[in-house]
């Protein structure tokens, strides 16, 4: 070969050799990335497990609480109809008794 196509292929050689080396910095600033995005998901995938769990404790405790409150509601009105209305019977409005 002669020197001035030597010349030229050197300096094509080179600016290959320096694409390369970029590109595989590239690659490996990409493979960072990319696994800090998955680590970040994952966590992510994590937090939204544990929020699902506490609804769906909640949702119990809340069923709970309604079939809690609907079985007490049923026992006040027993309560009251037996006490008749809070007056014992009557309207308030007759003799008092002495104590």
């Amino acid at each position: 070969m002669d020197r001035e196509v030597r010349s030229q292929f050197d300096e094509v050689w080179a600016i290959l050799e320096r694409t390369a080396q970029r590109g595989e910095q590239a690659e490996a600033r990409f493979n960072r990335r990319m696994d800090a995005a998955e680590r970040r998901m994952d966590r992510a995938d994590k937090e939204i497990e544990a929020t699902r769990k506490l609804v769906v404790a909640g949702m119990k405790i809340v069923m709970r609480n309604s079939a809690d409150i609907k079985s007490l509601g049923k026992r006040m009105d027993a309560f009251l109809r037996s006490a008749g209305n809070g007056h014992n019977g009557g309207n308030g409005r007759g003799p008092r008794r002495s104590r």
